[in-house]
């Protein structure tokens, strides 16, 4: 192969890269589209799970507020007669926290978002590519390793004007091709943190109310309990 030969191989394997760019940057964003629906599908999960929190809620108030009910029946009226004080009592602020003992419900654990995006902005300053023909602002330390420029003026002094251009060509779509998708990556990291995190925020939930499904069992069956007595 003569040195022509061998340049125009060379521009063929630039042009391949730069493809090969450009399917990688395809992956990022179905990535993303895929993270998007997964992210939307966890987010009506955690709501049918709150609507489920405030059923057992309800439950439970309503619960506490029967039990009331039937322990005044029981104290106040005789058999067959049952008056409006006693078989409707007012609704009390304890009726709310029917947990055990009173206790109210549990808070939820600490975020991690505001550490998530601490780290994510330290990290996106980190990854941060400056511009070309730029440097990093003082102070901000050493700036990433950067990989020498493709030099094409040689080739265009030898006569090799057209592919020198078609170098430069490929190489600027390159460029841009990587700088989308750095910046992807950089939205999959912090779409994926605030996945973890929702993800922990539903397995807290989920065990709160496995707790409290055992609580309503033991009350449900005290109100079956007293309600025979009478």
């Amino acid at each position: 192969m003569d040195g022509r030969q061998i340049l125009n191989h060379a521009v063929d394997q630039h042009k391949e890269t730069t493809a090969a760019a450009k399917r990688a940057l395809r992956v990022v964003e179905q990535t993303k589209e895929l993270q998007a629906s997964t992210m939307g599908a966890l987010q009506d999960q955690g709501q049918q799970i709150r609507r489920i929190g405030h059923g057992m809620d309800k439950i439970g108030t309503d619960l506490t507020y029967s039990q009331r009910i039937l322990r005044y029946m029981r104290m106040c009226c005789c058999v067959g007669f049952f008056c409006s004080s006693c078989t409707e009592p007012d609704r009390e602020n304890a009726d709310n926290n029917w947990r055990s003992g009173g206790v109210p419900r549990p808070p939820p654990p600490p975020s991690h978002a505001a550490a998530a995006a601490a780290a994510g902005d330290g990290d996106k300053k980190a990854i941060k590519r400056p511009k070309k023909g730029g440097a990093g602002g003082a102070g901000a330390g050493a700036p990433p390793p950067q990989f020498a420029p493709v030099g094409t003026a040689g080739l265009a002094e030898a006569g090799y004007g057209e592919q020198a251009g078609v170098i430069q060509k490929e190489t600027a779509k390159q460029d841009e091709y990587l700088d989308q998708i750095a910046s992807g990556l950089d939205q999959l990291k912090h779409g994926a943190m605030a996945m973890r995190d929702e993800i922990h925020r539903q397995d807290h939930t989920v065990d709160r109310l496995h707790a409290d499904a055992h609580v309503l069992h033991g009350r449900l069956t005290a109100v079956n309990r007293e309600g025979f007595k009478i």
